[in-house]
């Protein structure tokens, strides 16, 4: 979920309800924002993985929406072997191995390869639509990988 213009990238802090709460940190209320956006998402995992999508949303009738889907790894592990955190193992959770998108069409399908060494198990899918005019989260799904043969937000 990233706000673009001309000449930067916005990525918010906090996120509620799918929503960037840009006031979080002066104590400002959460004002979300209502949207029709429906998305319904179908996964395959085989040699690869195949997605299709049916969304209609919008957050007014001249600005469409553009979905994302991205694999997020947890439980990744590394051995750092040098600097300030020489000899000590890390751990990381959500780590994004793979962004796909935007996809601009309301149905579609698409099939990618799974990133290298990925585990199924430790790996979630997470989608979302995106306003393509003001780059306002719609709606979001997401599950884990190894159990999607489907994900649906109806």
């Amino acid at each position: 979920m990233a706000k673009r213009s001309n000449t930067q990238v916005y990525t918010p802090q906090i996120a509620l309800d799918g929503q960037a709460w840009r006031g979080w940190s002066e104590g400002q209320p959460f004002k979300p924002v209502l949207t029709t956006a429906r998305l319904a998402l179908n996964v395959r995992v085989a040699e690869t993985l195949t997605i299709r999508w049916n969304q209609s949303a919008s957050m007014s009738k001249t600005s469409p929406a553009d979905l994302y889907v991205t694999l997020a790894e947890s439980s990744l592990i590394s051995k750092v072997r040098a600097g300030e955190n020489g000899g000590k193992v890390l751990h990381h959770d959500h780590v994004v191995r793979a962004l796909h998108g935007p996809f601009r069409t309301t149905t579609g399908e698409s099939s990618f390869e799974l990133p290298k060494g990925v585990v199924l198990a430790n790996t979630r899918i997470i989608a979302w639509l995106e306003d393509r005019e003001s780059g306002a989260l719609l709606q979001s799904v997401h599950g884990p990988l190894a159990n999607c043969t489907a994900l649906a937000n109806e």
